[in-house]
């Protein structure tokens, strides 16, 4: 007589089990997937458009991509009121300097205000450009700063990254780009 009250339950314990370990799993799925969007930025091999901004000087700047003699580029997205752009700069000039002659590095500034200051001293392998147009800021999904586009010479994404050169990003940078970024200096506070 038990077992057939304990079979029931049984059954509806296991199809809870079984159901609770499904939604699980796709709710992992979804975490995993929003994620990688936020923490990868730009989807790998995401093509994008000429890039069209303002150089220091105030002179309309396009770069174009899929020429002969392009380079591929890394494009670091910041503000100079960015606090953790302030605290990036260091480990992005290093960057810069260490990718010369392999990369094309833009510094592409989202706001004019400041920006004289903030890269005073900075790497003179950057190339620095403002002024980005509405159209420009939605086809690469510029909201969000700091961040890293890694785009081939012919313009397709190869990497991207959103966030300062931490102790968790930073190993990740510095095994895409085989090389060293250790400056002896660690953000405060983290």
């Amino acid at each position: 007589m038990r077992a057939r009250f304990y079979l029931p339950l049984l059954v509806l314990f296991v199809a809870s089990a079984a159901i609770n370990f499904r939604q699980a799993r796709r709710i992992g799925e979804l975490e995993a997937a929003t994620d990688s969007q936020f923490r990868n930025g730009l989807p790998e091999g995401m093509l994008l458009p000429d890039l069209d901004a303002q150089d220091l000087s105030g002179h309309q700047v396009s770069v174009r991509f899929g020429l002969p003699s392009t380079k591929p580029h890394v494009i670091y997205v910041f503000r100079p009121s960015c606090v953790w752009c302030q605290r990036n700069k260091k480990r992005v000039s290093l960057l810069a300097d260490r990718l010369t002659g392999k990369y094309d590095v833009i510094g592409l500034s989202l706001d004019r205000e400041g920006l004289e200051e903030f890269v005073e001293g900075q790497s003179s392998s950057i190339r620095v450009l403002t002024e980005v147009s509405e159209a420009t800021r939605s086809s690469y999904r510029l909201k969000t700063t700091p961040m890293t586009i890694v785009v081939s010479a012919n313009g397709k994404v190869m990497a991207s990254w959103i966030g300062a050169y931490d102790r968790i990003l930073l190993p990740v940078v510095q095994r895409f780009f085989s090389i060293n970024l250790e400056s002896g200096e660690d953000f405060p506070g983290i």
